[in-house]
């Protein structure tokens, strides 16, 4: 009989799709080419989704980001396109293929995320000086947001995707400034301290604060990002002065430093 036919469609798909990383492209091909050419036209449609999967098969085995655009590619055909399938959410056949290649899309994502996380780190990673280890993290961060750039997506959150790794590198770059910003935060404390004080030494070694007592109020000053980024707008790495016609008292750094100053002078013996 002309139209007969041995292999189920919905059974095709659903093997193939449960057994997707043990399954032969060869075989994907051999169902297509069944479905498509020895059962007229009642299962074109099963045929063509049958004959993606068979495309994202070989370009899901590329594991590249060029293959993912293609498989993701995919994942957004229209069901209007294959013969015996109904148009939109109604197609049954359409809708599980879709939602397995988008699975597996994201799922063969992950890893060349992964990779490209651990090479941008390890590059920034091998910078010899601080500063420079720290903007190279910041721009990796920023490498990392862009990653997937020209990708077509509709239903999968990109930005989700690489923000774990986006936040890791920001951490790293953090982690890299926090002693730049101690030692700015040191010296504005200084200046501060003596000018409250009154005192006449022209160089941080000559001051009577605490090295540890310093330490702390220098830790609590760069928490605050209003004063942080305050104290990074005065010029200079020695020591500053503050009054008229000099370094101004009425910044933002200024003030939370001095409330800093006058606290630890009221607990000092």
């Amino acid at each position: 009989m002309t139209n007969s036919i041995t292999v189920d469609p919905q059974d095709a798909l659903k093997a193939v799709i449960e057994q997707w990383d043990n399954v032969a492209p060869k075989t994907i091909k051999m169902l297509a080419e069944h479905l498509l050419y020895k059962c007229a036209d009642r299962f074109y449609g099963d045929a063509q989704l049958m004959m993606s999967l068979l495309h994202c098969k070989r370009i899901d085995e590329a594991a590249t980001l060029e293959a993912l655009q293609h498989l993701w590619n995919a994942v957004e055909m229209d069901p209007g396109d294959y013969g015996g399938l109904e148009r939109g959410d109604e197609s049954q056949q359409y809708q599980k293929v879709r939602k397995f290649v988008e699975s597996l899309f994201v799922e063969r994502l992950h890893p060349i995320i992964d990779t490209e996380f651990e090479r941008l780190a390890e590059v920034a990673g091998r910078e010899a000086t601080v500063e420079a280890r720290a903007n190279a993290y910041e721009n990796a961060a920023y490498e990392m947001d862009g990653l997937l750039d020209g990708f077509g997506f509709e239903t999968v959150d990109v930005e989700d995707l690489t923000a774990g790794k986006r936040a890791l590198l920001m951490q790293l770059a953090d982690a890299e400034w926090q002693p730049i910003r101690i030692d700015a935060a040191k010296r504005f404390l200084q200046s501060v301290y003596r000018h409250i004080t009154k005192g006449n030494w022209s160089a941080v070694a000559e001051s009577p604060l605490p090295s540890t007592d310093l330490e702390q109020m220098a830790t609590v000053l760069v928490s605050d990002t209003k004063a942080l980024d305050s104290i990074l707008r005065y010029d200079g790495d020695g020591m500053i002065g503050f009054g008229k016609g000099m370094a101004s008292t009425g910044t933002i750094a200024y003030k939370r430093s001095a409330e800093l100053v006058r606290e630890h002078l009221s607990r000092s013996p």
